[in-house]
């Protein structure tokens, strides 16, 4: 019993308390609202979908540009009999 009687002050004030006003109260209620912070993800995540949804309603664009050059023979002269060496043409660009 002796033993108990000492450690009874100490089991009183093993907690210390802290008196709130009622603004404190809810702030501290505020900010640790497990139901508070998953509604707040919900609307962040609606709000990205959103965004995603207004960004594929835009229209879209793409441009390529491609350049070819092409030599045609236009006039084909042919000397001595139409062998590969005597053979000389006259290119025209596209």
């Amino acid at each position: 019993m002796s033993c108990f009687a000492l450690l009874l002050p100490g089991m009183l004030y093993a907690q210390n308390v802290k008196k709130l006003t009622l603004q404190e109260a809810i702030q501290l209620g505020i900010e640790n609202s497990k139901n508070l912070k998953l509604s707040q993800n919900k609307i962040e995540e609606a709000m990205a979908k959103l965004d995603v949804t207004k960004d594929n309603s835009l229209p879209t664009a793409k441009a390529s540009v491609m350049y070819n050059h092409a030599e045609i023979p236009a006039n084909q002269l042919v000397l001595d009999g139409g062998s590969l060496y005597s053979c000389l043409n006259v290119l025209t660009p596209l």
